[in-house]
Parts: structure tokens; sequence; C-alpha cells
């Protein structure tokens, strides 16, 4: 049958990929798969795609495989198991869809075909494929072994796996079928794999790790044995400068002042200092004297060893601190560099404690700098440790470098420490009574009883100002009534005394002349009745103008549709209110005479011209107040109008009312065309 090579067509595949389909296609080939966007290939695309098995996962919790075809290769999840084999040609019929393994075919027929031979391996290097490059391809690397372990227990049965790189560029090669082979690679040995090259997602499509996916260990060829590490004092190690890949094994020796099980060791021989990261869980504790063979890498600051085996040979060993006398030294004078990962004592002052999740936070400062102390979580502290204490803390030294400072090439402007347990924090002043807790309690204290102050103040200004309002609007009510009864007063005294005056001076009249001149004594008795009636009239509308200052709520028109309502009740004829403009706020005095005018007006119309319809009319103007009282009657000539002599009082006493206000009154009238009346009233600013 054919195998598949790595002509120029597959690169070209590949990199420019096959034009993409519409929703309804099938899809044929990888590269139309891997064109899909997201979305779609998420969805649910049909595929239906020929190729070759690159490789097979079949254990009893998972079956799946690689197709590789002549533009690229894609996971494959079979509905049903079918016996299968790397090389063997297989026709798959399934949907697209998205997971932490990138693209796949999943709910998968398998149509078996030729058992062959695997393709030709695309030739690459690690650095291309952590690059992002060639992912779902068959493809040969080279590369140094750098960690040789079994994957997690929790997955049986378990594949071999050999790391590559450094551990922030990581590649793993995962070996399916090794056959109990773990001892046959070593760290250090360079080895040529060829597998599939896979990088496992997010859920956002990043790439969180990339890995081959080998068959057996037939495809892993050596390339160099391990060799004979290069044995080095931390003076020529500390010397290295890179590059990360690939770099040899170094080993040296020293003695351990940190540790941090499985995780972290800080080894020291003489006054330099290196970090080890382990490969597995060594077993080493402070004062052991050790061998360490491992991977340079370069730090934070300075130099560390990656993925190293740490062998003890011997132990009890007690270094001495490097002293300073504070946090500030520490950072200053020769030997900055040094200063890193080596065992410190410095004195300080404590600011705070915090607990944290992994570990215990003293927050130091000595020298005007400011510094971290890590212990490990739960570690025992001395008794009648506080803030403010000062502490001789013992401690592994790390220098922190902001990219600000790297850039600019300038030495670290901070620094913290490890300390292994309680035993390297020691009081040497305790907390002074008077402390921050303190200070800062009494400051609250002190706050609570001003902040209760200002409440009291607040509440009591707010009690005192309701209370003058309350005196205030009492006294403009007492005022107001001060002024309704000056004003009722005065009306009383211009209308009310004057008409009895002038009933009085009728009768006494009709008195003298009752004998001599009956007829004439009998036109001033009736004279003098009309005067009584209107002085009864002036007493009702002095009644009615204190109810009507009493209404404060009601406004002017209101209360002229409740005298319309009133004139109209009375009447056959029909009385109308019309308002114009928006009514202004207006002194109680406009108020009450206006209705009294109007009233005036109606109530003349009514008795006197016998009208159909009465039509009262209120014009507010921002400067004048208009009111018109137009009827349809029988009108009569101004010139002949008939007055007080004849007991006829009303337009006299509207036009006084209104001359009153400051206005001006004009009537209009003419027998058998009706009468209008209007009043031209000033508005105070």
């Amino acid at each position: 049958m054919p195998v598949l090579r790595h002509p120029v067509s597959l690169c070209v595949a590949l990199f420019a990929g096959a034009a993409p389909l519409a929703a309804a296609d099938v899809l044929e080939t990888v590269a139309a798969a891997r064109n899909l966007p997201f979305s779609s290939a998420a969805a649910g695309q049909e595929a239906k795609l020929s190729g070759v098995v690159t490789y097979l996962r079949d254990i009893p919790q998972d079956f799946n495989f690689y197709l590789h075809d002549a533009t690229g290769g894609v996971m494959v999840y079979p509905v049903d198991r079918t016996p299968l084999q790397p090389g063997r040609r297989v026709t798959v019929t399934g949907v697209t869809a998205m997971s932490v393994h990138g693209l796949r075919v999943t709910g998968a027929s398998v149509d078996p075909g030729e058992t062959g031979t695997l393709p030709e391996p695309l030739k690459t290097t690690m650095s291309d494929v952590l690059a992002g490059k060639h992912e779902g391809l068959f493809a040969e690397m080279e590369g140094v072994i750098r960690v040789v372990r079994l994957e997690s227990p929790e997955i049986q049965p378990q594949r071999l796996a050999l790391d590559f790189g450094s551990r922030n560029r990581r590649l793993t090669v995962w070996i399916t079928r090794y056959a109990g082979a773990e001892s046959r690679f070593s760290p250090g040995a360079k080895v040529r794999a060829r597998g599939v090259v896979v990088r496992w997602k997010n859920p956002r499509g990043q790439t969180q790790s990339t890995s081959v996916l080998v068959n057996s260990v037939d495809d892993i060829v050596d390339v160099a044995p391990p060799g004979v590490p290069l044995q080095q004092s931390l003076s020529d190690l500390q010397l290295w400068s890179g590059p990360d890949e690939p770099a040899g094994r170094v080993a040296m020796s020293g003695v351990v002042t940190y540790c941090r099980p499985g995780d972290l060791l800080v080894v020291q021989d003489g006054e330099r200092a290196i970090r080890v990261r382990p490969a597995g869980a060594e077993k080493a504790a402070v004062g052991d004297t050790v061998e360490v063979k491992g991977f340079p890498v370069l730090g934070e600051y300075t130099v560390e060893l990656e993925d190293a085996s740490v062998d003890n040979t011997g132990c009890g060993i007690t270094l001495p601190p490097g002293v300073f006398r504070d946090a500030a030294s520490v950072l200053a004078g020769p030997g900055l560099v040094d200063r890193d990962a080596r065992l410190v004592r410095v004195t300080a002052m404590l600011r705070e404690l915090r607990e944290r999740a992994d570990s215990q936070a003293l927050e130091m400062n000595s020298g005007g700098i400011t510094f971290t102390a890590f212990l490990p979580s739960g570690a025992a502290l001395p008794d009648g440790l506080a803030a403010g204490a000062e502490l001789r803390l013992t401690g592994i030294c790390s220098l922190h470098l902001s990219d600000e400072r790297r850039r600019l090439g300038r030495p670290p402007g901070q620094f913290s420490l490890l300390v292994s347990g309680p035993g390297q924090v020691e009081i040497s002043r305790p907390a002074p009574w008077w402390n921050r807790s303190r200070l800062l309690a009494a400051v609250a204290i002190i706050g609570l009883a001003a902040l209760l102050a200002a409440l009291w103040a607040t509440l009591a200004g707010r009690k005192n100002a309701l209370l003058r309002a309350e005196i205030s609007r009492r006294e403009r009510a007492e005022q107001q009534l001060a002024n309704d009864r000056r004003r009722v007063a005065g009306d009383l005294h211009d209308t009310l005394e004057q008409t009895l005056l002038a009933a009085g001076l009728q009768l006494n009249a009709a008195g003298r002349t009752l004998t001599a001149q009956p007829e004439a004594a009998a036109a001033r008795v009736t004279l003098a009745s009309q005067l009584v009636a209107r002085g009864r009239q002036e007493v009702r509308d002095a009644v009615w103008d204190l109810h009507a200052g009493a209404v404060r709520s009601h406004s002017l028109a209101g209360l002229l549709a409740t005298a319309c309502t009133e004139a109209a009740a009375s009447s056959t004829a029909e009385v109308f209110l019309f308002t114009e403009g928006n009514e202004p706020p207006l002194p109680a005095l406009i108020v009450a005479q206006s209705v009294r005018f109007v009233r005036e007006a109606v109530t003349n119309a009514l008795k006197h011209g016998s009208p159909q319809h009465v039509r009262v009319t209120m014009n507010a103007a921002p400067e004048f107040l208009t009111l018109t009282v137009a009827d349809d009657g029988c009108g009569f000539q101004i010139a002949n109008a008939p007055g007080p002599d004849t007991g006829h009082f009303g337009l006299g006493s509207m036009r006084e009312r209104v001359q009153r206000l400051g206005g001006s009154l004009d009537i209009t009238s003419m027998p058998g065309t009706g009468t209008t009346i209007t009043a031209r009233i000033p508005i105070p600013s």
C-alpha cells in the first residue's frame, strides 16, 4: 500500500490550508477541519476523513487515536473499540468538536483498511514545537532529557514521561508502551523522539502545555549518553549565563541551609549559595552536606539548578550566617550578588504578622527598608511577639529585581527572607506598651466619640431648626391673622360704618318731614332700607372674606369657581369661569378683594341685567391680574347709570375695591347688548 511521506506539498497544505467550506459541506481533509472557525468546529461539522493511525491510546478507560492524512493530523474518538495499530489506514466518519486537546473528531465510526507502516516524520526541533508549530503532525526532534518519571498513579496503566527543556519552557514526551524500560533513560542523555505533537489548551483555546505522544520505546533513539556531569564550584557555576537549551548537567556540593520538601533546597558553599529545584521528593535536611547534579538556569537574579538529583554525604553542619545591622545594609555595599540565596541575619522591627494559606508572613522594617520574612505555616513563634518588637531574623536572602531596575541595569532594591523555623526568630527588644495596635484603638475610640458628638450636634441642630421653623410659622400665622383683622376692620369702617351712617341720616330726615311731606319721608325710609340691606351685604362679604383667608390652600381660580357656582345656584342664568395663563402667588388682600369684586359684578348682572349667560374670565400674567365679567343681559346707558342716591352702590363699590388695590376699572354697556366690566389689578413683585 502507499506510505505517506513528507513532500513539499504537505508543508504547503499545512501552512496555506484548504479553502473554507460551506457549513453544509462534509469535511474530507484534516486541513479543512483545522481551518474551521472555533465556533463552527465546536458546534459540530460533519467530517469523513481517510488517513494513517500515527498514535493509538488503547486502555480500559480511554480509546482514541490520531489520524494523519496528507494535510495534517487530528485526534479521533471512535464510538466503538476497533482493533487498530499504528501505521494502519482507516476511514472515519464523525463530527468535529473542541476540547482541552484542541480539535478532534468525535462520535466516529471507523472503517479499518490495510496494515502498513508509519509515515515519514517531519524533521523539526523542540524549540519550534514549543513555539506552537506542527500541532497534530507526526514529527521527529532531538533533545536532552531533564527528568525521567512515571505518569500520575491516578491513571492506569501509567505512561513513561521524559521531560525536556527548562521548567518555564517544558516539553514532555509520553511513551505509551515501555515494558519496564524506565532504567533505559537517564537525565542528561540526548535522544531523538518521534511522535504526534499535541498542545493541551484551556477553555479559551490558550496553550497550557506541549507534549509529544509516542507509541513505544522503539520510537526513542539514543543519540548521546548522559556522560559525567561537569564538576563546578559555586563561584564558577554562578558565572553561567545561558542559553537554557541545550545545557548539560553540572555537579556541585555544599551544605543545605534551607529545605522546602519536594520543592526547594538552598545549598551554600562558603559565602556563596544557590537554589536547587529537585527532580523528585529528595530527602535532605538543614545541615546536610549534599552533592547536587542538575541543569543550570537563570533565576530571578542569579543562577539556579533545575531537575536536580541530591545525594547526602554528611550531616550536622551549622554554617554561621552573614550578619547585617539593618535591612538597608543588606542591599548596600560590595558583594550584593553573592547575598542572593545566602544565609543572613538581620535586625528589624516587626510591623505586622499575617497568616497566609501556606506560610506566616512577618512584615518588617529596618533602616528605612521594608521587607517580608516567610515562615512555614503553623510554625511556633516566640512568646510576646507583637507589632513594634525588635527581632533578630536568620534566613535565606532572596533579592528581588523589579522590571524597571532590570531594564535600567540597576541592582535589586528589595529582598525577602525564607526562615526555616521558630529558632531563627529571636526577640531582641519587646514591643512597647504604646504600640501601633493600641494607638489605632485609641484613635478609633476618639473617632467614635467625635462621630457620636457630631451626630448628637446634628440631631440637636435639626430639632432646633424644626422648633425655629414652627415658631416662625406661628409668628407668620399670628401676623397674618392681625393683618386680616386690620383689613376687615378697615373694610367695615370704609363701607359698613358709612352705609349705616347714611341710613341713619335718611331716617332722621324722614322723621322731620313725615308730617309735612309724607311722600318724601316714605322715599327716605325706602332709601334707608336699601342702605341697611347694603350693610347686611357688607357684613356677609366681610365674613366670606375671613373664611376665604382661612383656607389658604385655595387658589384665586378655585375661590372664583366657588363664587360662580354659588351665584348660579340662585339664578336661572348660567355662570361660567375661564382662566388664562398660570396663576402666580398672590397676596391675600388681592385674592379677597378680587373675589368680592367678581361676586359683586355677577350679582349685579343677575339682579339688573336678566342675562342668560354670565362669563367670568381670569387672566393671570406676571405683572397684572385681569378680571372680566361679561353678560348678555339688557345692558344700560353708562351716563344714566343709577348711583348711591337711588340706593345702587354696586358700580361705585366695585370701582373703590379696584382702586384700593392700585388698579383700574372699565365698564362697557349699551341697552340690549349686555355689559362687560373689566378690572386690571397690578401684582406686587
